[in-house]
């Protein structure tokens, strides 16, 4: 009986521990199989990263935004990582990326959990400042075939961003440029440069070529010495050397314009005295003449013709006009009492006279009293040396 009964109690406890580790095992299994299922079926790993724009160029102040789009697009894990290489010249707020100062610098993003990276390069560049106005120092440019010219200007303002001025030629067979950037004239000619900025702000030069010029290598006067009475005019002429000389300007000037005054080499007496006329070339080249100016009588000579312009004693009228007009020397034919208006053989008188002083040279023949009324409408004849 006590072994029956002992027999019972380890079969019990036999049967427990089994009714133990198989209520365990089910437990077990059903949790397992729980957890694959969480891992199967609810989070999907990221496999790639989509980003637009992948390169950025802006102007300080701008923003711009970037794309980012995680793959697939079921993915579980959809947020990113935004990180900026240099703060100091963009910042960046949830893909929005703001210019802050120059410079060249990355935007990186990244993916949450597989850590997947893309990187946006960034170049930011100052506001741009737009000219205004072109300003050249020399409008207006003369110049020689083969002589080269450069073009000097101002921009306003003189901070503007882009600088850059790009020139234009109408007429290339006068003007050109040299590999420095130099005009070049090349045959004589008209033409016009044109001045232009990127936003199409513009300044022309007008330019003349000449041919090479040819100086002045020396100047005379012809005459070079000059005798002129007061109130008389008269011509002196410049010759310049070469003859093929590019300048042939004469400018003229009197030393002493009181005396004579000059004009384009015509001379003029003003007062008795004596000046000097100069006669100047544009390359500094002089000539001079010496320019005498007296009175109308001043050493002239004179024959005198009348009746009573031989009376008086000492003092004839003839004297009187000889000493009063400065002449030189004169011959006094008068006949004293001879009243020729009323006396026609006074004409044979006359010729007689004129006959007798043909050998001589007179400045001045000076008729006087009735002779005057005898010749006024008659004719007195034509006298020559072989009278």
């Amino acid at each position: 009986m006590k072994n029956k009964k002992t027999n019972d109690l380890i079969i019990k406890f036999v049967f427990g521990i089994i009714l133990v580790i198989s209520l365990f095992l089910i437990i077990s299994g059903l949790t397992e199989k729980e957890d694959k299922v969480i891992v199967n079926n609810d989070e999907v790993l990221e496999t790639g990263l989509i980003v637009d724009p992948s390169n950025i160029r802006m102007v300080v102040g701008d923003e711009q935004q970037i794309t980012a789009t995680v793959t697939p697009s079921n993915a579980t894990y959809k947020n990113l990582n935004w990180e900026v290489g240099n703060t100091n010249i963009v910042s960046i707020d949830n893909g929005k990326v703001k210019a802050l100062s120059p410079g060249t610098t990355y935007v990186k993003i990244t993916t949450e959990k597989q850590k997947i990276g893309r990187v946006v390069n960034v170049i930011v560049t100052e506001q741009e400042k737009l000219i205004k106005e072109i300003i050249v120092n020399e409008p207006n440019i003369e110049m020689y075939v083969g002589d080269t010219k450069k073009i000097e200007y101002k921009i306003d303002p003189s901070d503007a961003t882009n600088r850059k001025i790009s020139y234009n030629i109408d007429n290339k067979e006068v003007v050109g440029f040299d590999r420095d950037g130099n005009i070049v004239g090349i045959k004589e000619g008209k033409a016009v440069v044109t001045l232009s900025s990127s936003n199409d702000i513009k300044a022309t030069i007008n330019i003349t070529v000449k041919n090479k010029e040819i100086p002045v290598t020396s100047v005379t006067l012809s005459p070079n010495s000059l005798q002129l009475e007061v109130n008389a005019e008269k011509t002196i002429v410049a010759k310049v050397k070469p003859n093929n000389a590019t300048n042939k300007e004469i400018t003229w000037t009197s030393s002493n314009t009181k005396i004579a005054t000059v004009n384009d080499g015509k001379v003029k007496g003003l007062s008795e005295g004596s000046t000097t006329i100069i006669a100047k070339t544009n390359n500094g080249k002089t000539a001079t003449a010496k320019v005498s100016v007296g009175s109308p009588t001043k050493n002239k000579t004179a024959i005198f013709f009348g009746d009573s312009i031989t009376q008086g004693s000492g003092n004839t009228w003839a004297n009187i006009i000889g000493r009063d007009y400065d002449l030189a020397s004169s011959i006094n034919a008068g006949k004293s009492g001879a009243f020729i208006s009323q006396r026609s053989n006074e004409s044979l008188w006359i010729t007689a006279i004129a006959k007798k002083y043909s050998s001589q040279k007179f400045d001045y023949v000076i008729l006087h009293g009735g002779i005057n009324d005898a010749s006024a409408g008659v004719e007195l004849g034509t006298y020559t040396k072989s009278d």
